[in-house]
Parts: C-alpha cells; sequence; structure tokens
C-alpha cells in the first residue's frame, strides 16, 4: 500500500523516472523532487535508481516535454552530476526484477526499481505508483 508523505521526512529512497523528470520540468510535485534534490546534494538524504532511469528521463523528456537534444543532454549531465547514487545491472538486481516482473506481471522497468528498493531495504518513491501497489514486500511513496 503507497504511503503518501512529504519529502521533507524522506531519509533513503529508490526514485523513479517520474521524480527524476519532474527535476527538469515544471508539474505537480515539481518543487518536492527540487527539494529533495537539494536535501541530497546536502547530505540529509540518500537517493538511488537503477541506470535505467537515465534511458526514461531521456525518453520522457524527449518525446512527452519535447525538449531539445541539447535540453536533453543537459539534464543528462545535470543527473549524472547530482548525487543521486546509480546502480548498473548485475546478477542480484537483474534476478530480482525478474522474479518481482513475473510474479507481479509487470514490466521489467518498473520491476526493476522495486527490486532495487526489496535490496536496499528502503521505500520507492514514485509520482505514478500504479504499478508498484502490487508488490506487498516493498514500501511505496507515493508524491501527489
Amino acid at each position: 500500500m503507497p504511503t503518501e508523505i512529504t519529502t521533507e521526512h524522506i531519509k533513503r529512497v529508490v526514485i523513479d523516472a517520474s521524480i527524476a523528470v519532474k527535476l527538469f520540468s515544471e508539474e505537480a510535485g515539481t518543487t518536492q523532487a527540487e527539494n529533495l534534490l537539494a536535501r541530497c546534494f546536502a547530505g540529509s538524504a540518500e537517493l538511488f535508481a537503477p541506470d535505467l532511469l537515465i534511458y526514461e528521463v531521456v525518453n520522457a523528456l524527449g518525446k512527452g516535454k519535447k525538449f531539445s537534444a541539447g535540453e536533453i543532454t543537459e539534464a543528462i549531465e545535470d543527473l549524472y552530476n547530482s548525487r543521486i547514487q546509480i546502480f548498473p545491472p548485475d546478477t542480484l538486481l537483474t534476478s530480482t526484477a525478474v522474479e518481482i516482473m513475473t510474479r507481479h506481471n509487470l514490466t521489467f522497468y518498473d520491476a526493476s526499481y522495486a527490486a532495487l528498493s526489496k535490496i536496499l531495504n528502503i521505500p520507492l518513491l514514485s509520482a505514478d505508483a500504479r504499478a508498484h501497489k502490487k508488490i506487498p514486500d516493498i514500501e511505496t511513496i507515493e508524491l501527489l
């Protein structure tokens, strides 16, 4: 069951692309996402994500938000320069994601965020937690 919480209380969390896109696009939840990233830079919050976050953000900014190539490049450089800890796929992350994907009928993308949350034993923050609501063994925080 997703938990509703303000980002001021978050200490360690996995973020998905729906949160990262808010850092570059003015929309509902942008201020909360920016505040969370600022807290990450200040050392009072830790943010984690699988590396597919980069691919999903590029796609969302280019296809959904209609950013130019230069704007996308700047956004991705900002993500790489942020203090978000990016995890490449390895055997544990991939096998955990596959298990979650097949058990809960999710995409591998959604399951990857959930898998990292499960492995690190920390909540998953999403602005679109519909898919993650199906997973009882992780805590999902929904940014509303």
